[in-house]
């Protein structure tokens, strides 16, 4: 994959994850948090690791002011976790034989269910979970997001967390649910690429056609799926120009075979971007 494929795809994931976690109740914090674990996937877990991401999601979990105006942050650890916490950084460490995936999802549920008593649990075991995916990968590019797929599939996360809770000693029902979430983040993934791929292709046949800017401007907007098809008018709108002048760019590109007419009539009539081969 070339240089500038994988940089796409990196930012259109950084960008999902944006949106779903702004978007919902989860923290802007977290998603802003994600491209530096990506980047350090091979440095060991630490309790101090854990504790400041906690500190990052959740300040008010306990901030004092020390001495020349550093800040430093104290999040509590409920009465046995401390144990249980070292256990899991042992765990993850360690060089067990166990699929780095299946770790992942042991951990998540780890993280949620007995570690950690202030701060946004939930948001920490997703940046284990994508720590521990990250090192499946071999801290290859960031292509899919696993706790972007578990924040969209919220009701079926809450189901299966409420029936662990009810059966603690059985974590099949969570680890099957959780394996398929990773299987549908890469099947999105995979879409995506292919979407960046037809892009690229779509680019690479307009080479040559000295396009205008406002050829440029609308097919950008099609392709990017804003709009999936434009009439006359809407071109002219889009583009802030006169009828005659959109009328003269889209049969430019008619002619081309860029764009394809569709049902209509006048200036009812639409267009669309003729699929590449």
């Amino acid at each position: 994959m070339g240089a500038e494929f994988l940089a796409e795809a990196q930012e259109r994931v950084r960008d999902f994850d944006q949106e779903i976690f702004t978007a919902t109740s989860a923290r802007k914090e977290f998603a802003q948090l994600l491209p530096e674990i990506a980047r350090d996937v091979a440095a060991p877990l630490s309790r101090e690791r854990i504790l400041k991401w906690a500190s990052i999601l959740n300040p008010a979990a306990g901030a004092t002011t020390a001495p020349k105006g550093a800040v430093h942050f104290q999040v509590s650890i409920t009465g046995g976790a401390e144990s249980r916490l070292s256990r899991l950084i042992h765990w993850i460490n360690s060089g067990a034989t166990l699929d780095p995936i299946l770790k992942a999802a042991v951990a998540h549920l780890w993280v949620v269910l007995a570690v950690l008593k202030d701060g946004d649990s939930e948001r920490l075991a997703d940046i284990v979970t994508e720590l521990l995916i990250g090192r499946a990968n071999h801290g290859g590019a960031r292509l899919y997001s696993v706790s972007g797929q578990l924040q969209m599939e919220r009701h079926g996360y809450e189901e299966k967390m409420k029936l662990f809770q009810k059966a603690p000693m059985d974590a099949t029902p969570w680890i099957g649910w959780f394996l398929g979430c990773v299987g549908r983040a890469i099947d999105n993934a995979a879409n995506m690429m292919k979407e960046i791929l037809e892009k690229k292709r779509f680019w690479d046949r307009c080479a040559g056609m000295g396009l205008n800017e406002r050829q440029r401007l609308v097919l950008v907007k099609l392709l990017d799926g804003k709009e999936s098809r434009l009439t006359s008018s809407q071109w002219a709108l889009l583009t802030k120009t006169s009828q005659d002048t959109a009328g003269r760019d889209i049969n430019d590109l008619v002619q081309r075979g860029v764009l394809v007419k569709q049902a209509g009539v006048g200036r009812s009539t639409s267009y669309a971007i003729i699929p590449g081969p």
